[in-house]
């Protein structure tokens, strides 16, 4: 499962280093297209010049030319930031209810949800580390 992670995330960084056969199910509906799509975006010289950035570059990527390839792209970049994110709140939760006894007010979490958990109560028999 690490070669397939390493591999998804090299597709990802810089695609075109990545294996043509690197995009595999559940990712893609269709792996033979996928790989042909893989192929295409390699040689694609327009696409190669505007390599600068992760989200830039992938905002740049047509559809219409790169449908599958352009999919599997937003799916582990959706992975990647709700991982991030998620992280990132449980450690900054974490964090203040160490150094302060209470949660942080303003977390991404409680700015995009209305469900406000008791995190003191939760964190009641936890230990900080």
């Amino acid at each position: 499962e690490l070669q397939l992670k390493r591999a998804q995330i090299t597709f990802l960084i810089d695609p075109f280093s990545a294996q043509s056969d690197c995009l595999k199910a559940p990712l893609v509906t269709d792996e033979a297209v996928s790989q042909i799509e893989m192929i295409e975006l390699s040689e694609d010289i327009r696409l190669k010049s505007i390599l600068k950035g992760t989200l830039v570059f992938w905002k740049t990527v047509p559809t219409e030319k790169y449908p599958y390839v352009k999919q599997a792209s937003l799916k582990l970049l959706s992975t990647y930031v709700c991982d991030s994110v998620f992280n990132h709140e449980t450690y900054q939760i974490k964090a203040s209810i160490c150094a302060h006894g209470h949660p942080l007010e303003r977390t991404a979490f409680s700015c995009l949800n209305s469900f406000n958990p008791d995190f003191k109560a939760i964190m009641e028999n936890k230990h900080c580390h």
